[in-house]
């Protein structure tokens, strides 16, 4: 893994990345990560903040999403990591890329 990280971001994003978490990238070289939690869980997303905010330019924001399949509205937090090669390691342990999409392979 890259020594770029601490131990505990490297098994932060590793145990998100194994849940619910999702790295992005256009073209396999450079990624960021993204974090969206139900806003109950706000302290949780907090802390995942606190841990990796030396990779992030934002706080976790607040938004709220109308679901027309359920009909019911989710209040939620985010935040996404910035876009560069340091999570390229991770994309290589968690993505495939078929026909130019990249999927996650857990």
């Amino acid at each position: 893994m890259d020594t770029t990280f601490t131990q505990l971001q490297k098994d932060l994003l590793v145990g998100c990345l194994l849940g619910s978490a999702n790295l992005q990238t256009n073209n396999g070289q450079l990624w960021k990560a993204q974090f969206l939690h139900k806003a109950i869980h706000l302290p949780y997303i907090e802390h995942k903040y606190l841990v990796l905010n030396e990779f992030c330019t934002q706080k976790p924001t607040y938004t709220s999403y109308y679901d027309e399949i359920t009909k019911k509205t989710y209040d939620r937090y985010s935040f996404n990591t910035l876009t560069t090669d340091i999570f390229r390691f991770l994309g290589n342990m968690f993505y495939k890329n078929e026909n130019g999409i990249w999927k996650k392979q857990v």
